[in-house]
This record gives C-alpha cells, sequence and structure tokens, in this order.
C-alpha cells in the first residue's frame, strides 16, 4: 500500500462513516508509540521477539519469524495499541523533512511542501533490525511506492 493509497482509504472511510478519519502525524505516532514511557521501546531499553515480530539481530542472527503476521501476534503496548514495534513500518501524515528545524510543534503534520514526493513512515517492519524499532525511528518513502513492509493506521478525529 502506497501513501496516496493510505490517503485514498482514509477519505473513503471518512465518506462512509460521517467521521474524519486520516493518517496520524509523526508527533501523535511517537506519542502513540511510546505509550507514556521514554524509554527507547515501549518495552524499555531493550526489544525482544517475543514483544514484536523483527527478523534481525543487531548482531548477527535471525530468530524472527521471516514473514508479516497477523495483528494481535504480539501483545499491545501501555495504550493497548498493537505492533506499534515491528510487523510494518507504518505510514504518517508527515511530508520528509531531515530534522525537526521549523517543525509544528502543536503536534499536527508537517505537510509542506505539499509538492514533495517523499513521506515519513515510523517504526521498523518484519525484516527488520531491534534498532529500526525504537519509538524514535524514522525513514522516508516515494509517496507512491509500495512496499511488503509498509503499511498504516488510521487516526480519527473526536471532534
Amino acid at each position: 500500500m502506497s501513501w496516496d493509497d493510505a490517503i485514498g482509504y482514509t477519505r473513503w472511510l471518512s465518506e462512509k462513516s460521517g467521521r474524519h478519519f486520516r493518517l496520524p502525524s509523526e508527533a501523535e505516532w511517537e506519542y502513540c508509540c511510546r505509550a507514556g514511557t521514554d524509554t527507547i521501546f515501549s518495552t524499555g531499553n531493550s526489544i525482544s521477539i517475543k514483544d514484536a515480530n523483527f527478523l534481525y539481530l543487531d548482531f548477527g542472527g535471525r530468530p524472527g519469524v521471516g514473514k508479516l503476521v497477523e495483528v494481535g501476534s504480539y501483545s499491545p503496548n501501555a495504550f493497548g495499541l498493537y505492533d506499534m514495534h515491528g510487523n510494518v513500518c507504518e505510514l504518517v501524515a508527515d511530508v520528509w523533512h531531515a530534522d525537526y528545524v521549523d517543525a509544528p510543534t502543536n503536534g499536527i503534520a508537517w505537510n509542506e511542501p505539499t509538492s514533495s514526493p517523499w513521506r515519513v513512515v515510523r517504526g521498523g517492519g518484519w525484516d527488520a533490525l531491534p534498532r529500526v524499532l525504537r519509538s524514535a525511528f524514522r525513514d522516508w518513502i516515494r509517496r507512491d511506492q509500495k512496499m511488503d513492509n509498509v503499511g498504516f493506521r488510521v487516526a480519527c478525529d473526536m471532534k
């Protein structure tokens, strides 16, 4: 699923339901991933294959299952959210910027320049190393690119 596909899905879901669905911003995603913690992962300063779906270890070895697994195969974080670490990298609403200089400070998505082909993905997928699963990890992807380790979750405005 590409970023464009995910945006199309949130628009369709919004029209179908009468509620406003969207991709979360980077800030919202990280807040949800951390689930009230200030450690590297919501599980603490380390993560294991009992906590998340990832394939490789940082210093060699492939202990993971090596494929996408059903959502909810691992315990939820303290906010009750599943698979914030591992399984798939997640598309968020923001345009890619290399740093946070001039980023919004209120948690909304940074959508300028709108013409940019690059979008942010957060977290790590089933084929990742633990360091890529960190709550703060971020990367970029072309808005039209599709990969088997990239997915998304939706946010719903409560107003």
